[in-house]
């Protein structure tokens, strides 16, 4: 056996390990606007046919992904339906133990504009809030019923709303 055999396999398989690495991470991200003017993002199984395809950059973090800095240049945080109609319900957190800066800065993130950057206010959320978001349920025919909470955060959306006619 050629003595080099050892460190040639490990070789290959260390490329071929990056290799596999490499390309789970790589996924197509796309953008649309839905029927009640709310711009979502979501891969090529949850968007339509008119979603346009974003360049996404992922860096090397401990935490999951943000929303990419290229799909934060235009629009407000994903208004996507809170979890509450999911099988999953959302883990409520102690409003109390919410500090004012996050309060101050859900509510800027909230305020952005559509076709606004956010991106800094979410980067300023992530580090200041980690491990939270504020979900919101608003019925335009009966306000008295809407809801907001905060919740611990199972994903990389810190706003997540839903509106209901």
């Amino acid at each position: 056996m050629n003595r080099f055999y050892p460190l040639t396999l490990a070789l290959l398989l260390a490329a071929f390990f990056c290799l596999i690495r490499t390309s789970a991470g790589a996924q197509e991200i796309h953008k649309w606007t839905d029927a009640n003017g709310k711009v979502n993002y979501g891969d090529r199984a949850a968007a339509p046919d008119s979603s346009k395809k974003i360049k996404v950059s992922i860096t090397a973090s401990s935490q999951p992904p943000a929303v990419p800095a290229s799909a934060t240049s235009a629009p407000r945080p994903s208004l996507s339906p809170p979890r509450l109609n999911s099988q999953k319900k959302p883990v409520p957190v102690d409003p109390a133990l919410v500090g004012p800066e996050c309060r101050g800065l859900i509510e800027k993130i909230a305020a952005v504009p559509a076709g606004k950057n956010w991106e800094l206010l979410y980067r300023q959320f992530d580090r200041a809030c980690p491990g939270i978001a504020y979900e919101c349920v608003e019925y335009q025919s009966s306000p008295q019923n809407n809801q907001c909470i905060w919740v611990k955060r199972s994903g990389s959306r810190v706003l997540n709303k839903n509106r209901y006619p």
